[in-house]
């Protein structure tokens, strides 16, 4: 009878360990994983304060054919203007064609927000 008791409160220990040392690694990655998306905001390819604020005519000088169905566009503004900041996952909405034939679409932005060759 002894010997069960024993296993059994040893059994519930290191159940109470492995949760506290499961516990303990999340609360590691959290801080981890807040102090490098704090450290994003701060990069210095995100700073700029301009953004878009209205369609602004764009010029487009080179076309990249990437496969057969995907090519890429740069593309430059007026005034030799940078471009503005952007983050992962933003997209441009582009509209083509005159005041009575507008055609919308967007596209995903798919160059560096660092590397901006």
């Amino acid at each position: 009878m002894t010997i069960e008791v024993y296993e059994a409160t040893l059994t519930a220990w290191k159940g109470i360990a492995f949760l506290l040392a499961g516990t303990l690694s999340f609360i590691i990655l959290f801080i981890v994983l807040r102090f490098a998306a704090h450290k994003c905001k701060d990069d210095e390819a995100v700073v700029d304060t301009e953004h878009w604020g209205s369609f602004e005519e764009l010029e487009i000088i080179k076309i990249i054919e990437e496969t057969d169905t995907i090519k890429s566009f740069r593309l430059k503004r007026p005034e030799n203007k940078t471009m503005p900041a952007f983050y992962a996952g933003q997209f441009l909405s582009v509209q083509i064609g005159n005041s009575e034939d507008k055609v919308f679409r967007s596209y995903s932005i798919s160059s560096s927000a660092i590397n901006l060759d």
